[in-house]
């Protein structure tokens, strides 16, 4: 006679065994806009931004590391974001990104600062955008020109105002 467990165990088992049902295909990113509270693509479909944060490109230029947090300090590679391209729904990837090291503010080192972090940026966003993700850009780190933050500022819009002149721009855009 077989023990109650072991045919609980089995028939829970077994009513997971199922193939479900597969996810529906992503909902296209292409043309991305907000409307009223929520994004839309460029056809009006609701977007929900799923996915992935890519820290480094906050700290690692005002640190003299590189432009991003990896073993060389570029961004992240075709490689890596082919595998995050592979994890189910993920459709957006959130780069924090540092206000001295974009701007080329005196605190941050030249070698990884102003023309040279925004190029490294500008081809992340399109490698990301290749690979059908949304860059989503975030003013992580900010401070006084001639400071250095080793933390998230308590107020980066004020600070940004102050010291930026005006020179954010998408990294899209094109170079100046």
């Amino acid at each position: 006679m077989r023990s109650p467990r072991i045919v609980l165990v089995l028939l829970l088992l077994l009513t997971g065994c199922g193939s479900p049902e597969p996810p529906p295909p992503p909902v296209s990113v292409e043309g991305i806009a907000i409307n009223g509270n929520h994004f839309v693509n460029k056809t009006g479909e609701t977007v929900d931004l799923r996915g992935f944060n890519v820290a480094g490109a906050e700290y690692s230029c005002i640190e003299g590391d590189g432009f991003f947090d990896t073993p060389d300090g570029q961004a992240p590679g075709d490689r890596t974001v082919k595998a995050m391209r592979g994890w189910g729904r993920a459709n957006a990837v959130r780069v924090p990104l540092n206000e001295q090291c974009w701007l080329g503010l005196p605190a941050a080192p030249p070698a990884f600062a102003g023309e040279k972090y925004r190029a490294a940026v500008r081809d992340f966003v399109r490698r990301l955008n290749a690979y059908g993700f949304v860059a989503v850009l975030d003013l992580h780190r900010s401070a006084p020109a001639g400071e250095s933050r080793a933390s998230r500022s308590r107020c980066p819009t004020a600070i940004t105002a102050s010291t930026s002149g005006g020179r954010w721009r998408p990294a899209s855009a094109p170079a100046t």
